[in-house]
């Protein structure tokens, strides 16, 4: 059988989830979106009018994610990460879009069971996802 504690390789829940997904959805929504209350009801209406079916999600609650970013918990954050590049597009920078996706490809990886080749995998997606998120040009760094 499948015992959680030691066919995990990592703890994704405070490493992942509460972790850099948390603070990068903060960041989104009190610095990238900040007071703009036109993007603010456009992240709105992407979170909650995105078509979920396919992920095994129950229907978004747009508001909700947004006015409490900072106080959801891994099950918001774990839906997040899946729907966050395709409802950002058009809401902040694109190196930000870039970085989400390169996120989002690294949670593939550590939901599946078992990969085949996992170091070319690794390299092939991973590495070319990140390499528009170089430390020097980094959009988060910056809180402007």
């Amino acid at each position: 059988g499948i015992d959680p504690h030691t066919d995990t390789p990592m703890e994704i829940l405070h490493t992942i989830l509460l972790g850099f997904i948390k603070y990068l959805w903060h960041n989104v929504v009190s610095v990238r979106i900040g007071k703009d209350k036109l993007k603010h009801e456009l992240l709105k209406t992407h979170l909650s009018s995105v078509d979920v079916l396919g992920l095994g999600l129950s229907h978004l609650a747009g508001y909700t994610l947004i006015q409490y970013a900072g106080s959801l918990v891994g099950h918001d954050f774990h839906t997040i990460a899946q729907v966050a590049p395709f409802i950002l597009h058009d809401l902040v920078p694109m190196e930000c879009c870039d970085t989400r996706v390169a996120l989002s490809n690294l949670i593939l990886l550590i939901w599946q069971p078992e990969i085949e080749n996992s170091t070319e995998h690794l390299v092939c997606s991973i590495l070319f996802s990140l390499k528009s998120c170089s430390a020097n040009n980094h959009p988060y760094t910056s809180s402007k």
